[in-house]
């Protein structure tokens, strides 16, 4: 929602598809539902992208990363052996959601504070805190990447 309120009060680009002459709309009736392994999905290319899906023509994030709610194995791109798509077009890539590398079940993004109640925001990959491991990223530097990455507005 906030990115169809940016995309249509003046910072278009944000969504660049083809639906909806190219603005974002409010909610993701436009693009309806799909079934992945028996379970009946609503889409929004913004929030995960999939082949298909608004005309895209590669593999998205639901391709690369989505089988099952809560499933912990690893990801479609991994078990079919292809590689995965690059981070660019949606937000569940840039939080890590879903991801297996980052140990996020399908459903699952994690957030990570530090010690004093900050907030930890990494663009997903592989930081170390007190010599623990961490991989996170936060929602809001998410949506400021994806929304650098489509357009030419200073975040």
């Amino acid at each position: 929602m906030a990115a169809g309120y940016y995309d249509n009060h003046g910072y278009p680009g944000i969504y660049t598809g083809i639906s909806n002459e190219g603005l974002m709309p409010l909610d993701n009736i436009l693009w309806g539902t799909v079934n992945i392994n028996g379970e009946i999905r609503n889409q929004c290319p913004l929030s995960a992208t999939m082949m298909g899906l608004d005309e895209r023509q590669s593999y998205g994030h639901v391709d690369d990363f989505w089988y099952q709610y809560h499933h912990y194995g690893p990801d479609p791109y991994i078990s079919l052996n292809r590689n995965r798509h690059a981070d660019e077009d949606c937000t569940g890539d840039f939080m890590g959601s879903n991801q297996s590398a980052f140990s996020n079940a399908d459903g699952n993004t994690r957030f990570f504070f530090l010690p004093d109640g900050a907030l930890y925001m990494t663009i997903p990959g592989m930081s170390r805190i007190n010599g623990m491991v961490v991989m996170a990223c936060a929602c809001s530097m998410s949506q400021k990447n994806v929304y650098s990455s489509k357009t030419l507005h200073n975040w």
